[in-house]
């Protein structure tokens, strides 16, 4: 593409009500972000002109078959590019999967990616402690996943662990005041800076909302996730520190070598934060991970036959029966 301004057209193919509030948020944070933007790039309001149609998200229906679904996507298949915050990984489709499983993506379809919507009204980074309270700490839901109950444990005798709920946090974030939903994020502000590296283990995706935050706040993120896709952009190695699930009763060690670099290592990644994760860097960067993925071989020739045969491949299907599964589970669970 040879464009002077890559022209982008952006849609969501969840409906446009109450339930789906949510997730087309992401639709609204994108152009908000493109509104940000000096030049380059150009929103254009009719698909045939664009060079790029990103879904903002996977739609309504179990494993994006909303986008498959969708005569945009039928009609230009061959530039079309997926933004997909799911928690249940996607496997078939192009584009920037959140929470992408390693094991089950091809490099050619999937890049890593971000959270776009913005939660947090905090611009700056957090001071680094003068006094360290905690080694190491972690604010989240530890239901979600064996790994971060196992965390949980481990965090008595060595770090600071808050459990929250998932059920508070939803109802929180989807329906409760303002009051409500500062207190929280203060609260797990208050915890990272008096600490000197912050978990971001796995929760029922592989990757977590706390990562893009904890960046954000100029802590060092430890990435607790074998199956986690790093996103586009950022050099993880400098700024970012990964532990293996099976190594989770060494973290204290393992951490308290890295802790004369807390500082430099939190300080790179609100800088990898600034220049990527930024609210005015998302659609920048999406877009950029989005050509990365054009690039690549035999992607823009891809067959409407062939990506056919891919979404109903009996690996496939297996992941999206194990979604509805997992949903189920999950909600039983709640119950």
């Amino acid at each position: 593409m040879n464009n002077a301004k890559i022209k982008v057209y952006l849609i969501s193919p969840s409906r446009q009500d109450q339930r789906s509030k949510w997730t087309r948020e992401t639709f609204t944070a994108l152009v908000a972000s493109y509104h940000l933007l000096d030049s380059g790039y150009e929103i254009v309001e009719d698909a045939s002109l664009s060079d790029l149609i990103i879904f903002t998200d996977s739609g309504y229906l179990p494993h994006g078959y909303s986008v498959l679904l969708n005569r945009l996507f039928r009609k230009y298949h061959h530039k079309y590019f997926v933004y997909d915050e799911n928690d249940f990984a996607n496997n078939w489709y192009r584009g920037i999967n959140v929470s992408g499983c390693k094991s089950q993506s091809s490099h050619t379809l999937t890049c890593g990616g971000a959270y776009v919507r913005d939660i947090s009204t905090r611009s700056n980074s957090l001071d680094f402690p003068e006094k360290e309270l905690h080694l190491f700490s972690f604010v989240g839901a530890a239901e979600t996943h064996p790994v971060r109950e196992r965390l949980r444990d481990l965090c008595v005798d060595y770090g600071c662990f808050y459990d929250v709920p998932r059920s508070v946090t939803e109802s929180v974030f989807q329906a409760g005041s303002g009051t409500s939903k500062q207190r929280l994020i203060n609260n797990m502000e208050n915890i990272c800076q008096s600490s000197l590296f912050v978990l971001c283990p796995r929760g029922m995706g592989v990757s977590s909302m706390r990562l893009f935050e904890v960046m954000r706040m100029g802590r060092c993120p430890v990435i607790i996730s074998d199956e986690w896709i790093e996103p586009f952009g950022p050099d993880w190695a400098s700024c970012s520190i990964r532990i293996p699930e099976n190594q989770l009763n060494n973290i204290h060690s393992i951490l308290s070598i890295k802790k004369p670099f807390a500082r430099e290592l939190g300080e790179k990644a609100r800088m990898e934060w600034e220049t990527w994760f930024a609210p005015n860097r998302h659609f920048k960067t999406t877009v950029q991970a989005s050509l990365y993925l054009y690039s690549m071989p035999n992607s823009k020739t891809m067959s409407l036959r062939r990506l056919l045969r891919t979404v109903f491949s009996k690996s496939n299907l297996r992941v999206s029966f194990r979604y509805i599964r997992q949903r189920l589970e999950f909600k039983t669970n709640l119950a």
